[in-house]
């Protein structure tokens, strides 16, 4: 019994971060909210199913969200059939990390310097807190890239909802 309670205490606490952080990323990758949630529930499911490590956190993250609306970006599609398309690339990208792991592939991983590694995190973190300053200032500017964000906020300044900009600020503090 105080097992239960204890499994039960971890799955609520995860459902009350997946929430929030699921809706995020499902936005950060141009998808409906809700999409989010399905994908971080899906995730944990299978995880909870097929998975062997206790520690492992399982469900969208910010550079795989970042990914997914740089690749399907290019195509002007409909909410549904994005939804579709982005369903597409996750089973192609599982069936690709299949492969790759039956085919014990992981030793390429080593290949990549920590350099390399910190620099594309670093860049895609930047990329990600540009891509939120629509948001932020309260200023429409459309999907655009960073440095374009950059430019048509700049552009832009006075259009600045000042409320809005003082609350994220006092967030940040």
């Amino acid at each position: 019994m105080h097992v239960l309670r204890r499994d039960l205490l971890a799955g609520l606490t995860t459902g009350i971060l997946f929430l929030p952080q699921g809706m995020a990323y499902a936005l950060l990758a141009g998808l409906p909210p809700i999409s989010g949630l399905y994908a971080a529930a899906a995730g944990s499911l299978a995880y909870g199913l097929l998975g062997t490590s206790r520690q492992l956190s399982v469900g969208p993250v910010a550079l795989d969200s970042m990914l997914t609306a740089s690749a399907l970006s290019a195509l002007a599609l409909g909410t549904h059939a994005l939804v579709m398309h982005a369903a597409l690339l996750a089973v192609m990208v599982g069936v690709a990390q299949l492969a790759l792991g039956v085919l014990r592939a992981g030793f390429a991983v080593n290949f990549l310097s920590r350099p390399v590694v910190s620099g594309f995190t670093s860049g895609a973190s930047l990329v990600i807190a540009i891509s939120q300053l629509p948001e932020l200032t309260g200023v429409a500017l459309g999907r655009s890239t960073a440095l374009g964000t950059l430019y048509a906020l700049s552009r832009r300044f006075d259009e600045v909802h000042l409320p809005t900009l003082l609350l994220v600020l006092g967030a940040l503090v």
